[in-house]
């Protein structure tokens, strides 16, 4: 099993390369097209439904389409597939056809609570987590379905797809679960959220929390600080990171922009 890892070790090895003008709106999720080399914002935008959007920033951290797809609710984590990008929006997950610029299609997850973050396997099946449900949604062509159910999924948010598995992260461990049997074991014991996570290589990720942090976390090591934006008051949510370029972009929420930063 896993220890009991802390925070052991405080060195911050991101260096903050740009931001983006503050003309976002709560942003919470970035991903990143490597056909297009664009990335894409999830914006919640106010309170109002239907007022959250995506924006289109360059990689130079230019907003080149505050707008490009409008009229979401909620939306929070993203993820292609064969050019199609996929938004967790509140009770839906929304597909939208990337070449056409347009929403092509709704699935609806029924009996959840509040969809956050996507992840896709090698043959396209979507996997949902419900952050307020406790579950798992899995999307099979055009079904929708409650997928797996556990009180260990309490807050469960950051999904990644690798080697078969998901790597699933919660209010404060870290899952895998096995594909297709939905096994789920015990990977890494932690205390705090996990919203991003990336894989960085030799088994260690980066992880994201709601408050500020930037963490790197392996199986039976301590975690690592890398990164800490708690005292600027700006939250680190669901980001990107690209291995062959080290640059990490990640969404500030209530600072209305997205940073991008270098990992020395």
């Amino acid at each position: 099993m896993a220890k009991n890892n802390a925070n052991a070790v405080v060195k911050d090895t991101l260096e903050k390369v740009w931001e983006t003008p503050r003309e976002l709106s709560r942003p919470e999720c970035v991903t990143f097209n490597a056909k297009n080399k664009v990335l894409y914002v999830s914006n919640q935008g106010g309170n109002a439904s239907g007022d959250g959007f995506i924006s289109k920033v360059s990689l130079d951290g230019k907003i080149i389409e505050l707008k490009w797809i409008s009229g979401l609710s909620n939306p929070c984590g993203m993820s292609i597939y064969k050019q199609k990008l996929y938004v967790a929006d509140n009770k839906e997950v929304v597909e939208i056809d990337i070449k056409n610029s347009a929403i092509s299609k709704k699935y609806l997850a029924e009996d959840s609570k509040s969809l956050n973050d996507i992840a896709i396997d090698d043959k396209g099946i979507l996997y949902i987590s419900d952050y307020k449900g406790s579950a798992i949604y899995r999307l099979t062509g055009d079904k929708m379905e409650r997928w797996i159910d556990s009180p260990d999924l309490n807050n469960v948010n950051g999904l990644l797809y690798e080697n078969k598995r998901l790597v699933v992260g919660t209010s404060k461990n870290v899952y895998t679960v096995e594909l297709p049997s939905a096994k789920m074991a015990l990977y890494i014991m932690r205390k705090g959220f996990v919203d991003g996570i990336s894989p960085i290589g030799d088994g260690r990720y980066l992880i994201s929390d709601w408050g500020g942090n930037i963490n790197m976390i392996q199986p039976g090591k301590a975690d690592v600080l890398i990164y800490s934006s708690v005292a600027l008051k700006i939250n680190q949510a669901d980001f990107t990171f690209l291995k062959k370029t080290r640059m990490l972009y990640s969404p500030t929420f209530g600072n209305s922009s997205v940073i991008a930063y270098r990992l020395k």
